[in-house]
């Protein structure tokens, strides 16, 4: 905004410290999400770390799944919800924008610093 000198955009955050994207995958499916943040232009999703936590690999462990078919199914839980037209009866113009932030350094985090 200070570059344009305007109120051009508005920044909503929905993350919660410690989760990961079925947190996200929860709070936009059951759309418990004030008035203002609902329809955006542009998602971003940045749960990556939080998504390789222990609890998901214990979950993908009970479900039979690997580390990583458990990830990418969070990852597309969260797509689909987000792309999903609106339920309210009030189309929007078009599906926001999304981006999937990957940040995860994992052990690697050592090496790379």
């Amino acid at each position: 905004n200070n570059l344009f000198g305007g109120d051009i955009v508005e920044v909503y955050t929905i993350a919660l410290g410690g989760t990961n994207s079925e947190t996200g995958h929860t709070i936009l499916n059951y759309d418990l999400l004030d008035e203002e943040m609902r329809n955006p232009d542009i998602v971003i999703n940045a749960y990556s770390t939080n998504d390789m936590h222990v609890l998901t690999m214990m979950d993908a462990e009970r479900s039979g799944q690997t580390l990583r078919d458990k990830v990418l199914e969070l990852n597309q839980k969260v797509i689909r919800v987000v792309m999903k037209p609106p339920c309210d009866g009030n189309p929007r113009q078009s599906p926001p924008i999304f981006i999937h932030m990957n940040d995860y350094l994992g052990n690697e985090q050592r090496d790379i610093l």
